[in-house]
């Protein structure tokens, strides 16, 4: 496979191609923590009767309203009727970039990124700006004041995801405030994948979801990242523009139509108990962050340099080595069965950047492969 960012499916076919050799995943951005057996555990009796008695019909094309209403809990002044369960975050944003791009929008989305995330956009024939996050000291951050002076007009939408995958950043209130102005007083949409939102290991690094803050803000929630559960197929829109929902819906009724029952079922399970599955899921990644880092700083850091991150369940440490990460990960995981996934999957520019996940059940024997694998290592 070429090392081509150029190539929209890089992530998609560096995966697909590396499948059959990995026999674990170093770099995967999801939890190891919950099965179906502990989810039905946090279930009352109702609820576990219902789980039982699930009729095989299909649900609504907007979803449940039952679960609708649970999310929308989760922001402020939305009803049900602000909600559209999807099959998973990446048809939302698919049928979000659908309904409000066309081949003369304009868009700024950041890099790095989740591929598909921002692809998907470019896919409408807009025009797609790249705009990066720098790293200064192995912290991410974000040029607010530049960011801020190419919001005009002519921009029809801006893409951000916060907490932000693959670099954990997450903007202080003030500097997202700022822009989120500056965008209605544009005019822009501001498009927020959340799907990370309650991985903040701090309550002071928390800001709301965008819809709570512009009325042009939509957010886009999932259950696989911060709840745990992706192979749950169930994401969703938030947003108080009757008219976006009322376009997303009619794209909708091509693609997924309507929810699982099961997933939807599974999913009230989830967020009736938030607090505390996010609770747990939090102290989970964060000791394994603190593990990670002292790892790091012990025995690999005359290989690497680790960032960061204030949320999340991924890293996105650089390579100090004379190759780029996409040589190394390839040959890492044909030597070891140990999958990374390269910086290339994250943008043109992270040659020598690759994805950690800390929520996977084998990091700490992963690690210590990957110390071994540097102390034999010769390029």
């Amino acid at each position: 496979m070429s090392s081509n960012w150029n190539d929209p499916f890089f992530m998609a076919n560096w995966q697909k191609e590396n499948a059959k050799k990995t026999k674990h995943s170093l770099g995967g951005a999801s939890l190891s923590l919950w099965s179906l057996q502990s989810i039905l555990d946090l279930a009352g009796p109702q609820e576990k009767q219902a789980w039982h008695d699930q009729k095989m019909q299909y649900t609504s094309i907007q979803g449940g309203e039952e679960l609708r209403g649970l999310i929308s809990q989760q922001y402020k002044d939305l009803s049900a009727e602000n909600i559209v369960i999807f099959s998973g975050a990446q048809e939302a944003l698919t049928c979000i970039y659908l309904a409000l791009l066309d081949n003369t929008s304009r868009v700024i989305g950041l890099t790095p990124s989740y591929a598909p995330m921002t692809f998907a956009a470019q896919k409408t024939g807009a025009e797609f700006i790249e705009f990066p996050l720098t790293n200064i000291k192995n912290k991410w951050s974000l040029d607010f004041l530049s960011l801020n002076e190419k919001i005009n007009k002519n921009l029809d939408m801006l893409i951000v995801n916060f907490p932000h995958n693959p670099t954990g950043f997450i903007p202080s209130l003030t500097d997202w405030q700022e822009t989120l102005k500056i965008a209605e007083v544009a005019g822009t949409w501001v498009v927020c994948d959340e799907v990370f939102k309650g991985l903040e290991f701090n309550k002071q690094n928390v800001i709301p979801p965008v819809c709570d803050l512009l009325p042009m803000g939509v957010s886009v929630g999932s259950l696989s990242k911060a709840y745990g559960c992706p192979s749950t197929r169930i994401g969703w829109v938030a947003t108080h523009s009757t008219d976006l929902i009322s376009k997303v819906l009619n794209i909708k009724r091509y693609l997924s139509i309507c929810p699982s029952r099961f997933d939807e079922a599974i999913a009230k399970i989830m967020i009736r108990n938030k607090e505390q599955v996010l609770d747990q899921n939090k102290s989970f990644i964060k000791n394994r962050y603190e593990y990670a880092k002292s790892k790091i700083k012990m025995d690999l850091s005359n290989w690497i340099d680790m960032n960061q991150i204030s949320a999340g369940i991924v890293l996105f440490p650089s390579l100090k080595l004379n190759t780029s990460a996409h040589d190394f990960c390839k040959n890492f995981l044909a030597e070891t069965g140990y999958r990374l996934e390269p910086g290339l999957c994250f943008g043109a520019n992270h040659t020598q950047n690759f994805r950690l996940g800390l929520g996977g059940a084998n990091l700490e024997q992963g690690l210590d492969v990957l110390e071994s694998y540097f102390k034999g290592y010769t390029p």
